[in-house]
């Protein structure tokens, strides 16, 4: 016959193991929850007391996020019920910057951009000094420019 003692600490193990596991797969399924876009801009950085913290690259993003708000506590008490997530805390924090691995490639133009168009946005996007910003800006407007249609 085992002791109380052994029971309880084997159940907890086993709860405190899920819970561990179920912490980390949030920080991780973020982008999932919030979405690419949303998470390009924002990492979550603490989960505690039934609240999910996530920090955010510039105020727009925070309003985006808090705009999304109910969507996004959904999907996390859905995908992770056992955390019991009730808010969302955000901070904007300026310093805060997604890092990307140095040898990411670099991303293809999109379809339907000619050479022309890609070089007219690098000239526009050139007087930007910050090179992340001016990736940024770049995808943005060619992503704005609709495929024109076959004569």
């Amino acid at each position: 016959m085992k002791k109380a003692a052994e029971i309880l600490a084997r159940i907890l193990d086993e709860k405190g193991r899920e819970i561990g596991t179920t912490y980390s797969s949030v920080f991780g399924g973020w982008s999932w929850i919030a979405g690419e876009s949303l998470a390009e801009h924002s990492r979550v950085y603490e989960v505690k007391n039934r609240n999910l913290f996530v920090e955010v690259d510039h105020p727009g993003w925070m309003q985006l996020l808090l705009m999304k708000k109910p969507q996004i506590l959904r999907s996390v008490k859905r995908k992770y019920p056992v955390l019991d997530i009730t808010d969302l805390k955000i901070k904007v924090n300026l310093t805060y910057q997604k890092t990307t691995p140095a040898d990411a490639k670099p991303e293809k133009e999109p379809q339907g951009t000619s050479k022309e168009q890609v070089r007219e946005v690098d000239r526009i996007v050139s007087v930007v000094s910050s090179d992340e910003l001016k990736g940024h800006l770049k995808r943005l407007f060619l992503k704005s420019i609709k495929k024109e249609p076959a004569d």
